[in-house]
């Protein structure tokens, strides 16, 4: 068997457009016009442990759906966002003080961690699989090498600043569903800050940006674990050598099989990172998943 298999989810296509900036200066919010479109060109994978099924469950945003066509499910949708900051599953957005022309002193702190629109790209796929035998150990699933976040024109400073700046959440749950307990499996992106930052909820007597009971995270193995990921990523022909953490685990142990798991993905622009030169960069995601039957123990 091919461990590598196909890819799941070979082309899903995230486009965002700036527009009008709102503000200036060093952490730099602006406006961006959005429209996203999610094109799923092949919905199976078949593996020796059964065939691995990605179907569209659900968004955040408001988005239309198209899966008239087999095998391809279609979001589409636009409306304004501001790049916001935080870890994939809480996201903040400082609201500036009128006074400060620098933008490092806010008046207060929103949590938009509900509000995807205007704020964040949301999209939630149930990944199934067909078999339960329990002479197969079931399968892995992975992001795979043609993962990325681009510039679409390369040649275009704003571009490849906006693409810097954007982050992909892979978000699982406690009870492996959307309507469990969410926490951010990893961070992917494409050229992060060696020291990458982002908005979290802190002790009171700890602030961020003058707004007491936040504070400026820094994504490092200290205090994150490997949470921030970036750089090409490369298939694995075995778990064991993956880059990434698995995306969604089916496996089975002969006594409990796991056959589906909710998963979602979110991207967003992240304020800590993002600079005015990326005012009216154009980025785009794809993603690819690929799944690796679960060797025998």
């Amino acid at each position: 068997m091919d461990k590598k298999n196909k890819i799941l989810l070979s082309s899903v296509a995230l486009l965002l457009v700036s527009g009008t900036a709102v503000t200036a200066g060093t952490f730099a919010w602006f406006t961006t016009v959005r429209s996203a479109t999610i094109s799923y060109s092949s919905a199976t994978v078949k593996t020796n442990s059964g065939n691995l099924i990605v179907a569209y469950k659900s968004s955040l945003n408001t988005l239309a759906v198209n899966d008239a066509t087999p095998g391809v499910i279609a979001l589409a949708g636009a409306n304004k966002v501001t790049d916001i900051s935080g870890d994939g599953v809480s996201f903040y957005k400082p609201v500036w003080n009128a006074h400060d022309t620098d933008r490092t002193l806010a008046d207060s702190i929103e949590d938009v961690s509900s509000t995807a629109d205007g704020n964040f790209i949301d999209f939630t796929v149930t990944i199934s699989r067909t078999n339960v035998d329990p002479e197969t150990n079931g399968m892995y699933v992975y992001l795979g090498q043609d993962t990325s976040i681009s510039a679409v024109d390369p040649g275009n400073p704003a571009d490849v600043e906006a693409a810097n700046a954007a982050r992909l959440a892979v978000v699982n749950y406690d009870d492996r569903t959307s309507e469990g307990t969410a926490a951010t499996n990893f961070i992917w992106a494409l050229n992060p800050d060696a020291n990458s930052q982002y908005i979290s909820l802190a002790e009171t007597g700890t602030s961020a940006y003058g707004v007491d009971g936040y504070q400026l995270t820094s994504v490092t193995a200290d205090n994150d674990g490997d949470l921030l990921y970036s750089g090409a990523i490369k298939n694995a022909p075995t778990p064991a050598s993956s880059v990434l953490p698995k995306i969604a685990d089916l496996s089975f142990d002969g006594a409990t099989p796991l056959i589906t798991e909710d998963i979602t993905f979110r991207v967003w622009l992240e304020g800590v990172k993002v600079q005015n030169s990326a005012r009216g960069g154009v980025f785009k995601v794809n993603l690819d998943l690929y799944a690796l039957e679960v060797a025998a123990a």
